[in-house]
């Protein structure tokens, strides 16, 4: 029987995270993603100083569809090839792995095409997009989602530096580049800019990172040997993976709505100030939250390869460890959103003062999310992903019916309510699953040493 694990043992957390053996790939990808972070914030800020707000508004609703589209597209692909490839690759099963990465291919291009023919019918009459930018918009779509599906794709061969580059440095600083061109060209030129040229620069990064991933990956000593088995239990297998994929669509669909659905619903209501306004409060309260997806990706492998391995006790440890490291990462980026809005919105021109508000309210939420999402993840990745998936299903209607039904009284505050809203209710019901299913033991006779 091992020793019950202290919850208030810091020391021996810190030291258990210093001498891990992926301390330096888990500094390159935090560097990788702060390096994102700083230039989409810049980018953003430059794009709503550049823009009206009603072409600002369009731009946010434009990303808010292809940040939900980008979820559709993949339909849980990406995280079933990064789950599966990982435990294939512990059970030596090369010939699964191969199978298992041209099934989630087919299925991507498949759904790809649903999603784009459907956001190409409602893009227009229900969000209130103009076409041009809608086309260009439909343009970065699939090539975002490739370059995705390629990165959990690397991820699960343990090539975790360079499964972030594409879409965590090249097309960051590529939209920059263009963003800053677009500005000089403004200023010598007098061009009068629209969110269609913000969406042209889009598309070009989205290009050079697709092709990258797309190199990287062939040029990667991943394994390819092996016979295609077409036998009951290869069938039986792919089963399993559309099970998984339906499962994870619907949790990362209602993480990606939890925080566009306020963007959306703006846009339905024909109110592009509101949604440009609303874009950037949960761009900067997402800052909260952005070095907790830096720690559930690096540790994914460890929740993954502890559940193939019944291992509970190191789970634990993980889940206990990533979860103080959240927590302390996110309280002064919080701290700091909640006391100071009004110089922070400032920064992107005085016509964003009306969310200071909204941004104290979305930012608490957000800080509440990242104290128990570490363990969010490890209960995906641990075999209770459709429970997850009712949970998110619940928070994310919550949000939905709270900001439609204010957002024409409140504006802003309504989404902000709403998306905070969500979030407890997930971490209220994160807290109560793990509870429940004594997913948390203190110590168990079955645990390793």
């Amino acid at each position: 029987m091992s020793k019950p694990l202290r919850f208030c043992n810091f020391k021996a957390i810190i030291q258990r995270a210093l001498h891990a053996n992926k301390l330096r790939d888990s500094a390159l990808v935090f560097l990788i993603t702060v390096f994102a972070t700083i230039t989409g914030f810049i980018s953003q800020m430059i794009v709503a100083r550049l823009l009206t707000p009603a072409e600002f508004g369009y731009f946010s609703i434009g990303m808010g569809i292809i940040g939900v589209g980008t979820i559709l597209g993949l339909c849980g692909a990406d995280v079933t090839v990064l789950k599966f490839t990982i435990r294939y690759v512990e059970m030596g099963n090369t010939t699964a792995n191969r199978r298992l990465f041209h099934t989630m291919c087919e299925t991507l291009f498949l759904s790809i095409f649903i999603v784009i023919t459907g956001l190409y019918l409602i893009g227009t009459p229900v969000l209130s997009l103009p076409p041009d930018p809608l086309s260009l918009v439909l343009l970065c779509l699939p090539l975002i989602i490739i370059t995705v599906f390629l990165q959990c794709r690397m991820r699960g061969f343990s090539l975790l530096v360079r499964s972030f580059i594409p879409e965590g440095m090249v097309r960051p600083a590529l939209f920059l580049l263009g963003v800053i061109i677009l500005t000089i060209l403004h200023k010598l030129a007098n061009i009068d800019l629209s969110a269609k040229y913000i969406f042209m620069v889009l598309a070009a990064g989205a290009c050079v990172a697709c092709l990258t991933a797309i190199v990287w990956l062939y040029r990667a000593p991943v394994p390819t040997r092996g016979i295609f088995d077409k036998s009951n239990e290869e069938r039986r297998q792919s089963c399993i993976w559309f099970s998984n994929n339906l499962s994870f669509l619907g949790i990362n669909l209602a993480s990606s709505m939890n925080t566009q659905i306020g963007v959306l619903i703006f846009g339905w209501l024909a109110m592009p100030v509101e949604a440009g306004i609303f874009g950037v409060v949960i761009r900067l309260s997402a800052l909260v939250v952005f070095v907790l997806s830096v720690i559930n990706m690096v540790y994914a492998t460890t929740f993954v390869r502890a559940h193939t391995l019944q291992d509970t006790h190191t789970l634990r440890k993980a889940v206990f460890t990533a979860i103080i490291l959240s927590v302390l990462c996110a309280l002064p980026i919080a701290i700091t959103l909640i006391l100071f809005p009004d110089y922070i919105l400032k920064i992107f021109g005085d016509n964003f003062q009306q969310g200071k508000i909204a941004l104290q309210i979305t930012a608490t939420g957000f800080l509440i999310n990242a104290a128990l999402g570490p363990l969010f993840t490890s209960l995906t990745l641990y075999g209770y992903q459709q429970q997850v998936a009712g949970i998110q299903y619940i928070a994310i209607t919550s949000n939905g019916i709270i900001t439609y039904t204010l957002a024409e009284s409140y504006g802003v505050n309504a989404a902000a309510w709403g998306t905070s809203t969500s979030l407890v209710i997930l971490s209220i019901g994160t807290a109560i699953l793990a509870f429940r299913s004594h997913y948390l033991r203190i110590y168990s006779s079955k645990d390793s040493p």
